[in-house]
């Protein structure tokens, strides 16, 4: 009689144990991705090409997808590759917070180095929006209140989820700050009719959010150069005598300052 292999009952016992077997690294995964959007959003404002990121999601699908292909071959050595590569997924966000981090860092460090306690640059515009001749005159002379300055676009995603909050800090406390976005021709386009068009963007744009706080459209990008912009949104805190508070770049960096600003008004 031919003996019976070692692993004959593997099919068996894998029927049994398939539920487990595709639940365990299908669940890690769900939680890496999880983090892993959690930790992209956190980082959006820059372009992450060295990050593990991608290197360990592909790895993820394609033992995920080794792992059910044929489930009844190898089950013990795909499921430990699923596993791995699972954990490895979670890992993922860890590494891309830091590898975020460290060029937030490079980016902040010599904008922050050049502009806190110093004297706010001029800020000047071509065309604004919702800018009342008050509004005007405080960012000329911000006569003893504080001054939150936003650098976004339309196209930016993380420029546009934070703006909800800047409105609401702009209608609570209007009497000690005054909140002014900042954004310019993006699309290079200086032509009477590229103008118009890039206005009614804007505009349409700003109401379609609701938003009533004064919006300055700048001619190019000199404003953006005196405050060291080279990611947005990007935000700056100036104090009650003109002087550069706090700045930050991204989601995080941002949110720092948004946070800054209610400390002091709340």
């Amino acid at each position: 009689m031919r003996p019976e292999s070692p692993d004959a009952s593997a099919p068996g016992r894998l029927l049994r144990l398939e539920p487990a077997i595709l639940l365990a690294p299908g669940g890690l995964l769900l939680l890496a991705a999880g983090l892993l959007l959690d930790a992209a959003a956190e980082g959006a404002f820059v372009r992450s090409r060295g990050a593990p990121v991608p290197v360990a999601a592909a790895l993820s699908l394609v033992a995920l997808a080794i792992l059910l292909i044929r489930p009844r071959r190898l089950w013990r050595a795909r499921l430990v590759l699923a596993l791995l590569a699972a954990c490895l997924a979670l890992l993922a966000p860890w590494a891309h917070r830091r590898h975020v981090a460290e060029l937030r860092a490079a980016a902040e460090g010599p904008a922050r180095q050049a502009l806190l306690g110093r004297p706010a640059p001029v800020l000047d515009w071509m065309f604004a929006i919702n800018l009342t001749p008050d509004q005007e005159a405080r960012i000329r002379d911000p006569q003893g209140r504080i001054l939150l300055v936003d650098f976004w676009a339309t196209w930016c995603g993380p420029c546009v989820e934070h703006m909800p909050r800047l409105e609401s800090l702009h209608r609570e406390v209007s009497d000690g700050l005054l909140v002014v976005g900042v954004t310019t021709f993006y699309d290079g386009d200086y032509s009477p009719q590229g103008v118009s068009a890039e206005l009614q963007r804007i505009r349409a744009f700003a109401e379609r959010l609701d938003i009533t706080y004064p919006i300055l459209i700048t001619a190019d990008t000199t404003v953006h150069d005196r405050y060291h912009v080279e990611s947005l949104p990007t935000s700056a805190l100036i104090d009650r005598a003109g002087h550069i508070l706090d700045y930050g770049i991204g989601v995080v960096g941002t949110g720092e300052v948004f946070e800054h600003t209610e400390r002091l008004l709340y």
